[in-house]
């Protein structure tokens, strides 16, 4: 079973597992720019108890913008370009744009990253998802992405079928 289901929806596995790791790496990404962005100050950095709130705020948030612009379509023929592309508009504009005016409409909350953590996060979070997107790709290979179709029939429409796959360079799949 390579499938589960959520939502009566049938999620790959590797897909969930990908989800897993970019959320995780992005944890990793906010500690990361905390801890750079406070390098050299005493009394300004906080304790990974501190941020850590706020680290899941921040993966949660760019997790839901990456799946909003499509990251993890299984059906998508971009390849790893179009898919970072597509990291690149959830993670700066979207993630960064909600997680700014979330600050400034629940205030009470402790939502406050600062510009330059903020910013570092984000750079940080994406070098590292492009990196684990290049080893995911590298182990699974891209078509573990794609969706498996089976097609039933040996007619002439099955025959027409056959000939456009052909036509389109997908012999290998058949």
């Amino acid at each position: 079973m390579n499938h589960i289901r959520i939502f009566r929806q049938n999620i790959p596995i590797h897909i969930l597992l990908l989800v897993a790791i970019e959320y995780i790496v992005m944890l990793m990404g906010v500690y990361f720019a905390h801890r750079l962005r406070f390098l050299g100050a005493d009394g300004n950095v906080l304790s990974f108890s501190d941020i850590q709130v706020r680290a899941h705020i921040y993966a949660l948030t760019n997790l839901v913008c990456m799946i909003a612009m499509g990251v993890y379509r299984p059906h998508t023929n971009e390849g790893l370009t179009g898919t970072l592309l597509r990291s690149l508009v959830a993670i700066f504009l979207m993630g960064t744009v909600l997680l700014s005016s979330a600050f400034y409409l629940f205030s009470s909350f402790e939502l406050f990253f600062g510009r330059g953590v903020l910013a570092l996060a984000s750079v940080i979070s994406l070098l590292l998802v492009t990196v684990i997107r290049w080893v995911f790709r590298g182990l699974l290979g891209a078509s573990a992405l794609r969706w498996r179709i089976l097609v039933v029939g040996a007619g002439t429409r099955a025959l027409h079928l056959k000939n456009v796959l052909e036509s389109l360079g997908e012999k290998k799949q058949m």
